[in-house]
């Protein structure tokens, strides 16, 4: 049986050909966050219960690559309040964070969430744009048990 460094570095190795250098600081984000809490006991202040893949991921993943506006920058001290308007509006749609990782480089944050589907995610976000503060690059994830599954129905 693989464990999850075993899963991580084959997928991350498969990406890495796939997508080049040039993905590698995003990628390594996304793994460890999709790797995160799969079987493992919680610490005492909250996060996810301790569950199988099958209970956790019944929702598709996404990962948003966020850049600041100019508005949200001139504005940077209420980003509290703008992260919990960020909540709102995804659950408002059934989606929910994983993780918020805010960023030096080309994305001010990058974010891992579920959704029940993609329109719900698209239109979280449209909602999220109305705002002004940010502006959105979304990429669907797939878990290396999902993608190893895609791969074992190829003809």
């Amino acid at each position: 049986m693989l464990t999850r460094g075993d899963r991580y570095r084959d997928y991350a190795h498969m990406l890495h050909h796939t997508f080049g250098k040039s993905f590698t600081f995003i990628k390594q984000i996304i793994f460890k966050v999709l790797l995160k809490n799969v079987n493992e006991p919680q610490h005492q202040s909250g996060g996810f219960k301790k569950c199988q893949i099958s209970e956790r991921r019944k929702m598709p993943k996404f990962v948003l690559l966020v850049n600041f506006t100019q508005n949200r920058v001139e504005n940077i001290k209420d980003l509290p309040a703008g992260l919990q308007k960020a909540r709102e509006i995804m659950e408002s749609q059934g989606a929910q964070f994983d993780q918020i990782v805010y960023t030096m480089g080309k994305y001010d944050a990058v974010v891992v969430c579920e959704a029940p589907n993609a329109e719900a995610m698209s239109k979280a976000l449209l909602s999220y744009a109305s705002l002004g503060l940010g502006r959105t690059e979304s990429l669907r994830g797939f878990t290396p048990e999902e993608m190893i599954e895609m791969i074992n129905a190829l003809p």
